[in-house]
């Protein structure tokens, strides 16, 4: 009976209902020690009077919620966050998809356009503010330079890029699609290349071409 029983407690731990969540366990502890914890100490000290680099208060319930609403600078930047939010993401996902599209086909010097593409991403972001910072700079941008070489705009008045809330709003979106498309790129490159090239066949000679292609057959197996 004393050998019995140690063979089967083997067996229950040999079983998926067992075996499963002991081996998950130990991740499971530590996500929740090192994110569950300050998690909550966090909603917590967000209900209190606390300061920064304080961890004790006095409970105030949601008036730290309620107040920052009747703030018009936070209004103001909700509603940025949320256009550049909206805008940029669009941004990224459209470039990159038609730049993975073109990328994926064979042509002559296709490994240096893919170079390029990469450079942003590659690029230490310390060297790229401060090349963008000279490029919407007001007095010697670059984009302000070639615009009145080619009389687009005012020669006495250019733009403020950063000056103008809406002109400053489309900067700080430029910089950063620029700054992630590269890597959505090669995301969609990679779902692309997985599709395997008897999908693309059938789908032609069904007809499915263009857009109905992309929503049919494109997206769903990416």
């Amino acid at each position: 009976m004393e050998a019995v029983a140690p063979r089967r407690r083997r067996k229950l731990l040999e079983e998926r209902r067992y075996l499963a969540p002991l081996l998950i366990a130990p991740a499971v502890i530590v996500i929740a020690l090192l994110v569950g914890g300050p998690l909550i100490l966090a909603v917590y000290l967000s209900m209190t009077n606390a300061t920064a680099g304080s961890l004790s208060g006095s409970f105030v319930g949601f008036d730290n919620y309620i107040d920052p609403w009747r703030d018009p600078n936070f209004r103001t930047a909700l509603q940025n966050t949320i256009v550049f939010t909206l805008i940029a993401n669009a941004v990224v996902v459209v470039v990159a998809a038609l730049l993975a599209h073109f990328l994926i086909r064979d042509f002559r010097g296709k490994w240096f356009i893919r170079l390029l593409v990469l450079l942003p991403w590659a690029a230490p972001v310390a060297l790229s503010t401060i090349g963008f910072l000279w490029i919407f700079d007001s007095l010697f941008s670059v984009v302000n330079w070639t615009a009145k070489a080619l009389h687009l705009v005012d020669r006495f008045n250019p733009p403020q890029w950063l000056g103008d809330p809406n002109l400053a709003m489309a900067s700080v979106i430029t910089v950063h699609a620029w700054r992630l498309i590269p890597f959505a790129t090669v995301i969609m490159i990679a779902g692309l290349a997985s599709i395997p090239k008897e999908v693309d066949d059938a789908a032609a000679v069904d007809g499915a071409t263009g857009l109905r292609k992309l929503f049919r057959v494109t997206l769903p197996l990416q």
